[in-house]
């Protein structure tokens, strides 16, 4: 659908709660004339180098988006982005202002609500572990808001003594530093605060098995995650502050809607949260019961589709390889090339460069600025037909062209500038190529050579 609007949505995490989000994103899109473009990353920030970062952010903007959701790559570069006119909506808590960006408010709050509640748990005393964040410096959502928000509300009561252990958010990661720090405790703990469900979680269990966790240690997370509202329906959690993935999956879209069609966005759009407890477990559980119900069938179609995709692109790549490696005539290939990356990658325009080492610099092969060589090459094709003879004006007046294609009779001299760079020149035009000379010397053949030197001696 050519007249929608293109929405880039970067790749989210695979918890709960985001892919909550996700599906919301996409079942909005559905009612609106837009079309979700994913885009991918295949690294690690902290292993990217700063030309590469500076590489998938020109590779974002080739995709000609209307707006983007999410966002994957430092700050600096997030305004080079903005300023190029295409607008963010982030996921995560960010710094970022421009008229062009807005971000997600509320973590900090919700943690505040929950710092609350403990402390009222503890009358005001007791030892209190939070568990998460601070620690991947390639996020933009560290932690920081939620971590200062319980810090907050715990350093007005003097009797309750904070830790914190940084971790990372994947629970499989976080574990063995958890593990490892909780050894250090010597005493019971009254209340693990986790700045997610599955950190809350996992650190209750690491404490049981240290003997640091009783059944009254309050035990509290942020999201509401199916497991932790589980667990505080059982009794084996206290609280989660539950946010809500659909109605802020929902509200991205609306606002990258709003933003392509050039409208004024916000500093800042909230999250709702609510306070999950034994209390109105029941009611949010049902709720939430409601929400999940497509989940499942949305997983396996969005499965198939990517799978479809990238499907469809890997075999792409094999057709290229294959033109790369065939003896076809080489603008052909570039050409044919071209049109299979546009196809099947979605470009509306695509060019090829070849890498000169000795220059350290890239080299534009396909489409060639040299006007007619692109009819040369489909005259020629992979032959070794003399390309003089097929165009007017090439042949030296008095001189036919079979006089001038072997390096025996000097009747012409024809010095190109980097011919030899596109597309095998001198390897597709056999004998036509002995009187042509190229300004890249290394490109010079022997026969040219040997051609240029008769030539300046008559």
């Amino acid at each position: 659908m050519s007249h929608d609007l293109r929405i880039g949505l970067c790749p989210l995490p695979t918890d709960s709660f985001w892919l909550q989000v996700e599906e919301a994103i996409h079942r909005k899109a559905q009612l609106l004339p837009i079309e979700i473009v994913p885009v991918y990353r295949e690294d690690s920030l902290g292993t990217c180098s700063r030309e590469k970062l500076v590489f998938r952010t020109e590779e974002l903007l080739a995709l000609e988006l209307d707006a983007l959701i999410g966002w994957l790559w430092p700050q600096d570069l997030a305004y080079e982005v903005l300023e190029s006119g295409l607008p963010i909506v982030h996921l995560s808590e960010t710094s970022i202002r421009h008229p062009l960006s807005v971000s997600p408010r509320g973590l900090r709050d919700a943690a505040r609500m929950l710092a609350t509640f403990v402390a009222d748990q503890l009358t005001g005393q007791g030892t209190v572990l939070g568990v998460g964040g601070l620690i991947q410096e390639d996020l933009h959502d560290d932690g920081t808001s939620r971590l200062d928000g319980i810090r907050e509300i715990l350093a007005r009561y003097p009797q309750i003594a904070f830790h914190h252990i940084p971790t990372p958010w994947r629970c499989d990661e976080a574990g063995q530093q958890v593990h490892a720090a909780m050894q250090q405790f010597d005493k019971h703990l009254e209340a693990i605060c986790g700045l997610s469900d599955p950190l809350a979680l996992a650190a209750r269990d690491i404490g049981r098995s240290l003997n640091l966790v009783g059944k009254h240690t309050v035990i509290v997370g942020i999201n509401g995650d199916p497991p932790a509202l589980a667990a505080v329906a059982k009794g084996d959690m206290t609280a989660t502050m539950a946010l809500f993935p659909q109605e802020f999956g929902s509200r991205a879209v609306e606002l990258a809607y709003q933003a392509a069609l050039e409208r004024p966005l916000p500093d800042l759009y909230e999250h709702r949260f609510q306070l999950a407890t034994a209390h109105n477990i029941n009611d949010i559980m049902a709720d939430r019961l409601v929400a999940l119900s497509s989940l499942p069938r949305w997983l396996v179609e969005a499965s198939q589709q990517q799978q479809q995709q990238r499907l469809n692109q890997l075999e792409a790549c094999l057709d290229i390889i294959c033109r790369i490696q065939s003896r076809l005539d080489s603008h052909r290939q570039l050409r044919e090339i071209v049109e299979l990356m546009c196809g099947e990658y979605g470009y509306d325009r695509a060019k090829i460069y070849r890498w000169v080492e000795q220059e350290q610099r890239l080299f534009l092969i396909y489409p060639s600025s040299l006007g007619a060589l692109d009819v040369w090459y489909d005259l020629v094709g992979s032959s070794s037909k003399d390309i003089r003879a097929q165009i007017p004006g090439l042949v030296r007046p008095g001189h036919s062209a079979s006089e001038q294609t072997g390096a025996t009779d000097p009747g012409s001299l024809i010095i190109a500038d980097g011919l030899g760079w596109i597309g095998e020149w001198y390897d597709v035009t056999g004998l036509s190529s002995n009187s042509v000379v190229d300004q890249v010397a290394s490109w010079a053949t022997i026969e040219s050579t040997h051609y240029q030197t008769l030539f300046m001696n008559e």
